[in-house]
């Protein structure tokens, strides 16, 4: 599959909540700054972070038509529980994104060096 992932560094001085309020206030920006990419070969340094994001598909369901799960009334989903009469209340997605050094430091630890042939770099080196 193809994955993408956008990556904003504020200019020195702009915190994180202008570039958040930046971007709420502009909701088509990322999506004309994505219109003007091309690709790239960048060489990205990231400090380790995780970041998970939790999501009720309750809706997005409901609204593909298969509301009638979460209705006690309408489904019995007995036979997948002991105690009888069964329905679902809620159906939740979890993502999680783990970025960790990992992969730099095997190849440190080996002695081999990556040569990067990246025109641009994207370091993250300052909180922000």
């Amino acid at each position: 599959g193809n994955f993408s992932l956008v990556l904003l560094k504020p200019f020195e001085g702009v915190t994180l909540e202008t570039v958040r309020r930046t971007l709420i206030q502009h909701p088509d920006l990322l999506l004309s700054l994505q219109a003007q990419m091309v690709p790239t070969l960048v060489d990205v340094t990231l400090p380790r972070f995780k970041v998970t994001a939790v999501c009720g598909l309750k809706s997005a369901l409901t609204s593909l038509g298969s509301g009638f799960l979460f209705d006690r009334f309408q489904t019995n989903m007995g036979v997948v529980s002991r105690h009888g009469h069964a329905y679902v209340s809620n159906m939740l997605n979890a993502v999680s994104l783990d970025v960790g050094p990992a992969s730099s430091q095997s190849s440190e630890e080996d002695g081999t060096v990556a040569a990067s042939t990246a025109a641009l770099a994207f370091h993250a080196d300052r909180p922000f």
